[in-house]
């Protein structure tokens, strides 16, 4: 089964989140503040606020399609997002976590943003960050070499 990748809007930086996000209308879907102890995020060196976790597990995401629907959902706060980002300096960046499929017989995903995402990441200050990891699911080859230890060099890069 393949990894499920993501995207999402978040805004970091040294703020408190219980004072930012009720400034904005739209809940946030993950809220951590500065080194604050937890075992997904050991101790987060930012504050963070992320807004509209949208997930596929395609084997091929449409990331074409998921920034749109991300922009679905973030466009009406827009002028919030604005005002929060410009009065408390905070930075704030459009995150993709992109699984590739290793199988040659899977397309790899089409990287890119219509227009109107462009414009509104434009019109919130967004950065844009990719991060895409290897998804060996699928791959015969790459599982006939990890039988035998052959996979365990590939394996570290």
């Amino acid at each position: 089964m393949p990894e499920t990748s993501y995207i999402y809007l978040t805004l970091f930086g040294d703020f408190d989140p219980d004072e930012i996000a009720p400034l904005i209308t739209l809940a946030p879907s993950v809220s951590y503040r500065k080194h604050s102890r937890s075992e997904e995020h050991r101790l987060p060196r930012v504050s963070r606020l992320s807004y509209g976790l949208l997930e596929s597990t395609d084997r091929c995401p449409d990331i074409y399609q998921l920034s749109e629907q991300l922009v679905d959902m973030l466009e009406p706060h827009a002028a919030e997002f604005t005002d929060v980002i410009n009065q408390y300096e905070i930075e704030c960046c459009c995150s993709i976590c992109l699984w590739i499929s290793l199988d040659s017989s899977v397309s790899t995903p089409t990287i890119g943003f219509s227009r109107r995402v462009t414009r509104f990441l434009a019109s919130v200050n967004a950065s844009i960050d990719v991060d895409s990891y290897r998804d060996s699911d699928g791959d015969e080859e790459n599982k006939e070499g990890e039988q035998d230890g052959a996979g365990d060099a590939e394996k570290a890069v």
